[in-house]
């Protein structure tokens, strides 16, 4: 099931069937103690592969902004598993609720106004945070077993294209050879090739404005 690689540091790629209960069970406990342990995942996503690590560890959302050469005063956003932990960090439910309910189909990443216990160390300075809810069976599976919300962000280096095969983002990272040393890839084979989510600023309980088609 699992097969790693070795660049200048080391880590794991798992390949997983998503039919096979077994395999995702076995990949979401091997992502659960990477998470723990201040590391990263590479995960589907609703569109494209994504890199997911604990929204409470500062150090590991300073691994994503390394890897992906991201300029830090860029935000990123987290993704809960269902409209009850969104309202835990962030606020205006009840309109986010009614924009799901009408457009089930889509994948929305809403900027709200966010909560105390949104950690001061994720975009500081930020009065917002965006939140997703993901719809990929395996992501929610997932975020069912933590304790906390991922920071999410797409699986490639700033300013390239998103990656929908892990043969893709190894070359797109091998370039830069600067793989951390703590991170599991979760390859399901090549992702269908969606566009990324709708992004809605929430501006009070009644009124948005689309950022993003």
């Amino acid at each position: 099931m699992s097969l790693t690689l070795h660049f200048d540091m080391s880590m794991e790629i798992l390949k997983i069937n998503q039919e096979n209960e077994k395999e995702v069970n076995e990949a979401i406990k091997a992502s659960i103690g990477v998470i723990e342990r201040g590391g990263l995942i590479v995960h589907p996503t609703d569109s494209c592969y994504g890199i997911g690590a604990d929204m409470n560890n500062e150090d590991a959302i300073k691994k994503i902004y390394q890897f992906k050469n991201r300029d830090y005063s860029k935000p990123f956003f987290i993704t809960v598993k269902n409209v009850e932990e969104f309202n835990t960090y962030g606020k205006a439910r009840f309109l986010v609720e009614r924009i799901l309910q009408k457009k089930q189909e889509k994948i929305f990443t809403f900027i709200v106004p966010r909560k105390d216990n949104v950690p001061i160390s994720l975009n500081p300075g930020l009065k917002t945070i965006g939140i997703q809810i993901p719809r990929n069976i395996f992501y929610l599976k997932l975020l069912s077993k933590l304790n906390n919300p991922l920071v999410g962000t797409s699986a490639n280096l700033s300013g390239r294209e998103v990656c929908y095969s892990v043969e893709e983002l190894l070359n797109q990272f091998g370039e830069e050879n600067n793989f951390p040393s703590d991170i599991l890839i979760l390859d399901v084979g090549e992702l269908p090739k969606k566009r990324p989510s709708t992004v809605v600023e929430i501006i009070d309980e009644e009124n948005f404005r689309v950022l993003r088609k």
